[in-house]
């Protein structure tokens, strides 16, 4: 995977520029191969993410070409920064410093002042019309989870997430209902993260209060088997929607719980069955060998039940072990044999971190490394 990334980058000696052709669906539906942009989810970024990633599992002789590469990737990235409009992980500013600051670590490059006094204090833009885990302030928020950032305005955060919330009976989510669905990229999980961050943060029941209702939003839509997908009336196991991203939603407020104390053993339970009947379907559903992706497809799914493993560290972890090393085979001797299926065939490769070969990569490499810490399936700085 990381010969294919190398060999196919397209890059410039004057500027010392880079990137790639990527398979994507244009406005019109259709298929087209374009340049890739600069964010994490689908862009130059996520492929230096990772590289970085898999730097030290690779000989000598790769590790030189992925130094060069990501030097390329840290330049390109580095001339765009101003240019882009967006501030969030996934698709704006705050992913790309992430990108910078980890190939900085491999290349010796060093992170740019303006972007260390970002991370020491940051500013939100909760200017926003909605907040959607993958594209708003949601992710910002979460992101800093793991850091000493001091963060200005987390209290007009919490104010802004009342403000675009949208309240029936004893519930609230943050879409249309008649769309929402359990989802981390678009639904509530992702905001949930958030809400329980700001409530240990702040110390405040109003958030606390915010998390339940959210989560009473999603317990309607709880079924034997996952949970309901609005799009289909089935269910699904997937990051974006379904089961994967409950489970890697749940394990981060799990964590955020262990850190602030501020659940009741009811409320952590609930927690835990809702960890549980997820896995349970990623291992029924999740391993289907028509996508590949971090995102929608088998990778993230397989990333998600080895942070889970990792975080239970004891015999119960042990059934999944075996799963883990079966399916991580299988998807493996498909993409080598057939290609890395991350899109309708696997005829053109996608270059998308969440999308494509780079998040296969990524996923794998921390399988292998026995990582615990959910990244980037929760972002992290």
């Amino acid at each position: 995977m990381v010969d294919i990334i190398l060999n196919d980058e397209r890059y410039s000696f004057g500027d010392n520029s880079t990137n790639w052709l990527t398979l994507k669906v244009t406005d019109y539906d259709a298929f087209e191969l374009v340049p890739m942009d600069d964010s994490v989810y689908e862009g130059l970024a996520g492929i230096g993410i990772a590289l970085s990633e898999a730097y030290d599992l690779v000989d000598s002789l790769r590790q030189k070409k992925i130094i060069a590469c990501l030097k390329r990737i840290f330049s390109t990235l580095l001339n765009s920064y101003s240019k882009i409009q967006n501030t969030s992980y996934f698709v704006g500013k705050l992913g790309i410093i992430s990108a910078i600051f980890r190939i900085g670590l491999i290349t010796d490059q060093k992170l740019p002042s303006y972007m260390s006094d970002i991370i020491d204090s940051y500013c939100l833009n909760i200017d926003v019309s909605q907040a959607d885990f993958l594209s708003s302030f949601p992710n910002e928020i979460t992101a800093f989870r793991n850091t000493d950032t001091t963060i200005e305005n987390l209290s007009q955060s919490l104010n802004k997430l009342k403000e675009l919330g949208i309240y029936d009976e004893n519930y609230i989510c943050w879409n249309r209902l008649e769309v929402n669905n359990v989802s981390l990229a678009h639904g509530n999980l992702g905001v949930e993260i958030a809400l329980l961050l700001l409530a240990g943060q702040l110390r405040s029941t109003d958030a606390l209060d915010l998390f339940n209702k959210a989560r009473n939003f999603d317990n309607r839509q709880k079924i034997d088997k996952g949970w309901v997908d609005k799009r289909n009336n089935e269910t699904s196991a997937n990051w974006c929607h379904g089961s994967t991203g409950v489970l890697v939603a749940r394990l981060a407020q799990l964590q955020l719980d262990d850190r602030y104390k501020i659940l009741s053993d009811s409320e952590r339970e609930e927690l835990k069955k809702d960890v549980e009947h997820a896995a349970e379907q990623i291992v029924e559903i999740g391993f289907d060998m028509t996508n590949f992706s971090l995102c929608h497809g088998t990778s993230g799914n397989l990333l998600a039940l080895s942070y889970y493993m990792n975080y239970l560290g004891n015999d119960e972890s042990k059934k999944f072990k075996s799963i883990l090393d079966r399916e991580y085979k299988k998807l493996h001797a498909f993409g080598l044999e057939k290609g890395w299926m991350c899109s309708f065939n696997t005829k053109y490769n996608v270059y998308g971190l969440m999308t494509g070969i780079p998040g296969v990569l990524f996923s794998t490499a921390k399988y292998l490394k026995e990582d615990s810490s959910l990244d980037i399936l929760i972002p992290n700085l």
